[in-house]
């Protein structure tokens, strides 16, 4: 979208990946954040969620899987 007014920060444990929190802030930062929601709500792990199907190209919710890669685990 070429916006870079948004934000987008995921917290997660080191060693585990387990997803400690996320802020989000821009265009569709609601929307965004759902799949952060339902990966702790149901423990999946920041690396598990980085890797699944659910990124698709192009779309805004690259914008969370980059975060999630950011972590580095």
């Amino acid at each position: 979208m070429e916006d870079t007014t948004g934000f987008c920060k995921v917290l997660a444990e080191p060693g585990t990946g387990k997803l400690l929190g996320a802020h989000l802030m821009g265009p569709q930062a609601s929307a965004l954040i759902q799949p952060l929601v339902m990966a702790a709500a149901l423990g999946i792990d920041a690396a598990t969620l980085a890797g699944s199907p659910y990124w698709i190209h192009p779309a805004l919710t690259e914008v969370v899987e980059n975060a999630l890669l950011d972590l580095g685990l």
